[in-house]
């Protein structure tokens, strides 16, 4: 039988809830602008991986996260998530698809809430 990680079993659960979290979420970014793909755009690599300020645990990083792509990438969809470690340091791994069905994949570093409940 496959064995299920806690993170997303956490992610389940919070999904339902990020409407609402969305709106009473304080920590996540409030002004970010949609921009076209470059080279310079940040997110697109592990070296480049965007670090959410004000994120301090799972279930507020979550949400930060979805805000940021939301807001950033209007109109793109999460299609899946997933976690990888280098080192110490952790990310999440966001693939987006876009209304013609293009991808795109996003880098976050969660290394400072990683695993963190409060």
């Amino acid at each position: 039988m496959p064995r299920v990680s806690g993170v997303a079993v956490l992610f389940a659960l919070l999904l339902p809830t990020l409407p609402w979290a969305a709106a009473q979420c304080d920590t996540a970014p409030t002004s970010i602008a949609a921009t076209t793909e470059s080279a310079n755009e940040p997110g697109l690599t592990v070296e480049t991986a965007i670090i959410l300020e004000g994120a301090t645990n799972e279930l507020n990083g979550v949400q930060a996260e979805h805000i940021y792509t939301s807001k950033r990438y209007p109109g793109w969809k999460w299609r899946m998530q997933s976690l990888m470690n280098v080192g110490d340091k952790h990310y999440d791994i966001i693939e987006l698809v876009g209304q013609k069905g293009e991808t795109k994949t996003i880098y976050f570093d969660i290394s400072s809430w990683f695993g963190k409940m409060e």
